[in-house]
């Protein structure tokens, strides 16, 4: 008699797949069921990716501060200076300090040129018969001189008042002075020549120089100390 073959060795092979398929699948239900990894935050902090790692052989290469870039040097223009209109006078870049500092040109009105006419007007003794002889300096403008220094020399040419044969006397002083006047005001200045009028007469001249003296003619005066 023959024997049959078993109907659940059959469907053997079958069954085998069906359950390596199941394995599989529920494998991937499990790992889709899991949790994500925990990470620890502090409240109030966000959350960021982390951070690459810096390699200085990474950081991009600029050019240097304050140097052109080769396009802008072939671009740049050549630079001009501007010209001032026909008749103006190029601007001054350096102003002139204080007056009390500017040499030459103490007391006058800014932008103008610094122009006084100086006289000697007068010449006599602070004291007689022994004394200093005084010189006496008028600004007739038109600048206000705060401290301007000029040049004066005087002559006193004494005479015996017996007469020259009984003796003369030469005296000459040569100095700068400071002169501090405005137009129409007078300086008294010392001259530096000490005088006997017991002894003598004197024939006194003075004279001033100054560079800023548009009319040098009125810088010389003479006068008799004392008087007759």
């Amino acid at each position: 008699m023959k024997k049959s073959t078993p109907t659940f060795r059959k469907y053997l092979p079958f069954l085998a797949i069906c359950i390596l398929i199941l394995s599989a699948l529920a494998c991937n239900f499990s790992q889709l069921g899991q949790p994500a990894p925990e990470q620890n935050f502090q409240p109030g902090e966000e959350h960021s990716a982390p951070e690459e790692e810096f390699r200085p052989e990474d950081e991009p290469q600029h050019p240097g501060e304050g140097e052109p870039r080769p396009e802008e040097e072939q671009h740049a223009e050549p630079f001009h200076e501007e010209e001032p209109p026909h008749g103006e006078e190029p601007p001054h870049n350096e102003e002139c300090p204080p007056e009390s500092e500017c040499p030459g040109n103490h007391g006058s009105e800014s932008g103008n040129e610094v122009q006084a006419d100086l006289d000697v007007t007068d010449i006599f003794p602070d004291n007689l018969p022994h004394g200093r002889l005084m010189a006496r300096i008028t600004n007739n403008g038109p600048t206000v001189l705060m401290a301007w220094e000029i040049e004066m020399r005087c002559e006193a040419h004494g005479v015996s008042w017996g007469g020259p044969q009984h003796g003369t006397e030469d005296l000459v002083e040569e100095q700068r002075i400071i002169i501090q006047a405005g137009p129409g005001e007078t300086w008294e200045a010392d001259t530096g020549i000490t005088i006997d009028a017991n002894l003598y007469q004197y024939e006194v001249t003075c004279e001033i120089y100054s560079d800023i003296d548009p009319n040098p003619g009125n810088n010389f005066y003479m006068e008799l100390v004392p008087p007759k």
